[in-house]
Order: structure tokens, then C-alpha cells, then sequence
């Protein structure tokens, strides 16, 4: 069973309990529900780009969950913030093509945002971690 310690009496005993890993999750929805509904659909080598960067996301939090050990969490969550970044880009060119809406873009950058911030402490914070002695 993975585990990852959260704080002084928290412990993420399955993906689903991690707030980083929530947040990666609601990035992924919300970009393929866009995707999946606008005139990007079209585009088809830049839709598919942008899909895979924001399945990436989710699914570098969910490896490095599932390594078992802080240091290789911390190292997909920083995979998975770069994934974010290049997300962004591919963001702020369909909207600057007109393929969708600011209005649209605009909540994901926020959840984006949110992401990396929570992704970059907890990140700090893992590499700090030693493993906890779950014997006793």
C-alpha cells in the first residue's frame, strides 16, 4: 500500500487523498471538456498535444505516488508542473487563434496556478521527508 505523509497526523494511504492529485485530475476534465466542444477539435496535431499535456499532469502525480518513496513523488511532481507549464502555452495560443474563449482558458489557468503552488510545497516538503517508520 502507498503511503505519503501529509503532515504530523495525515497520511495519503490512495492517490485520491492527495490535493495535488485533485487538482491535476480537475486540470485534465476541464481541458478535454474544451477540447472536446470547440472549433480546436480541428486542429488536430495542437488538440492532440494539448490533450496529452493535460492527461500528463494526473497521471506524473499518480507515478510518483505509486513509487512509495518521497523523493520519487517529489520528482514526478515536477514533471508534472512542467507538463502544467507547457498546458499554459497551448492555453494562451488557442486563445490567441481564436479557438476558444479567454473566458473559457481563464478558470484552467487559475486551477493551473493552484496546482503548481500546491505541487511546489508539497514538493519542498517531500524533500525534506525521511519515509516514517510505519513498525511501530
Amino acid at each position: 500500500m502507498a503511503w505519503i505523509v501529509l503532515g504530523v497526523l495525515d497520511v495519503a494511504r490512495k492517490l485520491e487523498d492527495l490535493v495535488v492529485w485533485q487538482l491535476a485530475s480537475e486540470v485534465a476534465k476541464r481541458v478535454l471538456e474544451i477540447s472536446a466542444a470547440n472549433a480546436i477539435r480541428r486542429e488536430y496535431k495542437f488538440c492532440s498535444q494539448l490533450e496529452s499535456a493535460a492527461r500528463s499532469v494526473p497521471a506524473n502525480v499518480a507515478e510518483g505516488f505509486a513509487r512509495f518513496k518521497p523523493r520519487d513523488l517529489a520528482r514526478f511532481l515536477r514533471y508534472a508542473r512542467g507538463s502544467a507549464a507547457e498546458l499554459e502555452v497551448y492555453l494562451d495560443e488557442a486563445v490567441a487563434r481564436h479557438w476558444i474563449d479567454d473566458s473559457e482558458a481563464a478558470p484552467i489557468r487559475l486551477l493551473i496556478r493552484r496546482f503548481s503552488a500546491c505541487s511546489a510545497r508539497l514538493t519542498r516538503y517531500l524533500e525534506s521527508a525521511e519515509p516514517p517508520n510505519l513498525d511501530t
